[in-house]
This record gives structure tokens, C-alpha cells and sequence, in this order.
């Protein structure tokens, strides 16, 4: 997988697991990387975009996606 120039969506970016991706994708070239929390105001890694998003509410889901400019297909 290319991720040189890449945009990623990781949820949990904030902490554990999800901290590791975001970072790794980061290191590897990723041009930008959203960071999908609960609050975004936690996180404070420079590089990431922090995007308030809630797995188990719909619009929660749909305001991240748009605010990520992700598009549905």
C-alpha cells in the first residue's frame, strides 16, 4: 500500500492504538491524517486534524464525513 500523499481517517487518534496508526501514517508520508475523536479538543499531536466524531450516533458520523470532505459513493 502507497500512503505517500494519502488521506486517512483514524478513529480513536487520540490514545492507544489509534495514536500509534495516526503516527505511523504520519511518519510514512500520509499529507494529511483525521484525527476521529469523542473530543477534539484532546488531540495534540501537531499534524493531526481533529474531527468530533461519535461511532454509535449517525449524525456524529455524517458531520465527521463532512467535515473530513469525505464523499459516499
Amino acid at each position: 500500500m502507497n500512503i505517500e500523499g494519502s488521506v486517512a481517517l483514524v478513529t480513536g487518534a487520540n490514545r492507544g492504538l489509534g495514536a500509534a496508526y495516526a503516527s505511523a501514517l504520519l511518519d510514512r508520508g500520509a499529507a494529511k491524517v483525521y484525527a476521529a475523536v469523542h473530543r477534539p479538543e484532546t488531540v495534540t499531536a501537531p499534524r493531526l486534524v481533529p474531527v468530533r466524531f461519535d461511532l454509535t450516533d449517525r449524525a456524529s458520523i455524517n458531520a465527521g464525513r463532512s467535515e473530513a470532505g469525505v464523499k459516499t459513493t
